[in-house]
């Protein structure tokens, strides 16, 4: 290990006033349970630990990401002249989530001390709440219990948005043994994703200085409930557009290191696929929304943060580029547990949060509850956005609604509503309806969910 970089890494974190975090040396230390709990180790990783001989110092180094180092040095991809010149160290304090800076002698990855808790947390608590529906307690009340268990994450995203550094989560003591060691296999995969990221940086030499952002003051964005934008006419001077030329020079370096990162974690699995999990990449990114949206939920007047990264769901699609060149079982496989992820942002979008200064209260809406009781998957996701719509118009009844309903009437006697349904409906899926012909077809909601997905497909062809 390069000493010089290690005495950069101590010297950037006491600039700040922070003494730099430092592992146990092994499992006698006394600390070593509040340690693991505190970084987030899964409790399979833990229980080997104290069964079988273990070299901290080969796994963790002293500030806790040589395994990364490593699983980097097996890659064909890998530069290893610059992986020599390469630390990644851990910033203590939640001040930002990743970085990689040049200094004299090479370059240090800086993650925030709360990222290794908060990616295993979020990947147990995730699976948790998508396998929920296997054990005895949820087969009594599966929906009730999947919409409960949606807590437990959102709980892991605000204990991290407000800085704190051990989580304290309550998992049930009955957990399966297998949901957890899935959690450990992905969020490694994922904390690998984000220093084969910031490596790729020093690789492709974006880490080198070359670039200066510019120094925009916050007068020239307008911030509307958590969104930015950018003053109009400022976008016209030329220190606009030196700005709008950094960003996009910024964005593609971004772009580089994400597909970079993709391509290694592919490598890696290829030689042991149970160690790696590739799509961990793309988990990380929906966190990224899943955060943001709980901040815009809870903090809707506070979020004024400018930033010069890409939208996550553009950086998505381009990963999902990189795993479409993989044949199809491949590529399945691979998008399995983003789709775990997904799945919760989606809900979460339906929620309602609220703080009221000592503890979080969530809601959920009436249809979003039918469309999970009757409707699963893709046909749960359009049947939620369906039911929004016509509750909206219709007020509808939850409590005696069924989706073989008869609701020809309400949509013959209200002609008003009738025309405002078909208008948001095209709105939002972006086709074209013939009100005579939804008049004529829709007798129920199956009828309706049916005809959106024909009107969807032939959209598509």
């Amino acid at each position: 290990m390069n000493l010089e970089l290690i005495n950069d890494f101590i010297e950037y974190c006491n600039q700040f006033g922070y003494e730099p975090t430092i592992f146990p040396k092994s499992s006698d230390d006394p600390n070593f349970q509040e340690v693991v709990s505190y970084y987030g180790c899964s409790l399979k990783e833990f229980w080997e630990k104290r069964n079988i001989k273990f070299n901290f110092d080969e796994v963790f180094g002293d500030f806790g990401y040589k395994w990364a180092i490593k699983e980097l040095e097996s890659s064909q991809f890998v530069s290893k002249d610059k992986l020599k010149h390469f630390f990644c160290g851990e910033f203590p304090s939640n001040d930002f989530n990743a970085r990689c800076i040049k200094t004299e002698n090479g370059y240090i990855c800086m993650l925030n001390r709360g990222m290794r808790s908060f990616i295993y947390n979020m990947a147990l608590s995730i699976m948790f709440w998508h396998y929920c529906e296997n054990d005895d307690e949820s087969r009594k009340n599966p929906i009730q219990n999947k919409l409960d268990r949606m807590s437990i994450p959102i709980s892991v995203c605000y204990k991290y948005i407000r800085g704190y550094s051990n989580f304290n989560i309550d998992y049930p003591t009955t957990i399966d043994e297998k949901i957890v060691s899935l959690a450990s296999t992905l969020s490694y995969s994922m904390r690998l994703f984000v220093v084969a990221h910031e490596f790729a940086h020093l690789q492709f030499g974006h880490a080198d200085g070359g670039r200066v952002e510019p120094q925009i003051s916050k007068e020239r964005f307008k911030f509307v409930k958590g969104d930015t934008y950018i003053d109009s006419e400022f976008a016209k001077t030329e220190e606009g557009f030196n700005f709008f030329f950094y960003m996009v020079e910024y964005q593609e370096d971004e772009y580089e290191a994400d597909q970079f990162a993709q391509h290694i974690l592919l490598d890696i699995a290829s030689k042991d696929e149970k160690r790696i999990i590739p799509s961990g990449g793309l988990c990380v990114l929906v966190l990224s929304m899943i955060i943001e949206l709980i901040q815009k939920k809870l903090f809707p007047n506070s979020q004024q943060v400018i930033s010069t990264y890409p939208d996550a769901s553009d950086r998505i699609k381009k990963l999902l580029g990189v795993l479409k060149k993989l044949n199809k079982a491949e590529y399945e496989g691979n998008v399995f547990y983003l789709r775990h992820f997904y799945d919760f942002y989606e809900m979460l979008k339906e929620m309602k949060l609220e703080f009221d200064g000592n503890r979080l209260h969530s809601y959920f809406p009436d249809y979003l509850i039918w469309a999970k009781t009757y409707f699963k998957d893709d046909d749960f996701y359009l049947a939620n956005s369906i039911f929004k719509i016509l509750d909206e118009e219709l007020n509808t009844d939850f409590e005696n609604m069924k989706p073989d309903t008869d609701i020809s009437d309400p949509l013959v006697t209200n002609n008003l509503a009738v025309i405002l349904i078909v208008s948001k409906l095209e709105d939002t899926f972006n086709i074209e309806i013939d009100i005579e012909d939804y008049c004529e077809k829709i007798t129920c909601f199956n009828n309706l969910l049916e005809y959106i997905k024909e009107k969807i497909e032939a959209k598509k062809a």
